[in-house]
Parts: structure tokens; C-alpha cells; sequence
């Protein structure tokens, strides 16, 4: 007999991570592994992660507020509220904060990569955040970060 497959509403219960930024919408161990959904505010304009690719996960981004300038495979753009941008996995990119700022949800398929921020807000509270511990860190999740003079 197949399994029942049943909704879920998450009303409460959202993990925050005040020293990235983030707010984590829906964990993977939330959705059965699914999906994770993250949302990113508050930055500090002109910020933002160094040039990586992700090997596990497909990601898609949607701003609500604010701007941010792309970078994505050997593309760029800027996104404004209501720009919605997918990355298959395996395509390098980064994403600067603009000058007022911004807020944009990041979902990303499979789930799972929720548990990396997670353990990154971890490492800050325990002052292990060098780019050693931080590149190593990534690479057990799948994130590669490029070494680029950009990045």
C-alpha cells in the first residue's frame, strides 16, 4: 500500500541566523527532503557570498525588496523585486546586496543545504570562521567556492 503523503503548514517554528542574514523558512527535515526554503534580509549593501557552485542542489532565488547584482555562469544582471532567477546545479554564481539593501527567498532542490548555514551560524558563535574551517565546512555540504580574484 503507498504511502500517504500528507500538507504541512509551518506557522511557527523558523530558524533564525541573525549573524548571516538569514531566516530559515522550510528545513529539509521539514519536506522530507525535498526542498529548503531560506530567506536572506538585512545584509549589509555591497556584501555577499564569494563565487561558489553548488554540486547537490538546484537553487532559485525571488526578490521581495531591495536590489542585487548577479553574477551567474558568465552572465550578469540585476534583479529588482519580482526577478526570479534559477540556477541548475553545477552553475557558478554570486549575488552582491544593493545600496539600499534587499530581501529575496532562496529555495533550493533538493533539501539539505539548510543544515550548512546552520552549522556556519554555529561556527561563528564559537569563533571557528576562518576561510580553512568555512571552505571545509561547504565542501561537505557540496559548495565548492571558487578562488578567483572576484571572489
Amino acid at each position: 500500500m503507498p504511502s500517504r503523503r500528507r500538507p504541512r503548514a509551518l506557522l511557527s517554528g523558523d530558524i533564525r541566523l541573525p549573524d548571516l542574514g538569514l531566516t530559515v523558512r522550510a528545513a529539509a527535515a521539514e519536506t522530507g527532503g525535498r526542498l529548503s526554503l531560506i530567506e536572506s534580509a538585512g545584509q549589509t549593501p555591497g556584501t555577499g557570498p564569494r563565487r561558489h557552485v553548488h554540486t547537490r542542489e538546484d537553487e532559485a532565488f525571488y526578490v521581495i525588496e531591495g536590489s542585487y547584482s548577479w553574477e551567474r555562469g558568465d552572465g550578469r544582471l540585476t534583479a529588482t523585486p519580482g526577478s526570479f532567477i534559477w540556477l541548475p546545479r553545477g552553475v557558478p554564481h554570486r549575488f552582491i546586496v544593493g545600496p539600499s539593501g534587499g530581501r529575496m527567498l532562496h529555495l533550493f532542490v533538493p533539501g539539505g543545504i539548510d543544515r550548512y548555514f546552520v552549522e556556519w551560524q554555529a561556527a561563528i558563535g564559537s569563533g571557528e570562521t576562518d576561510d580553512d574551517a568555512i571552505t571545509e565546512l561547504a565542501g561537505r555540504y557540496g559548495l565548492a567556492y571558487e578562488t578567483d580574484a572576484a571572489g
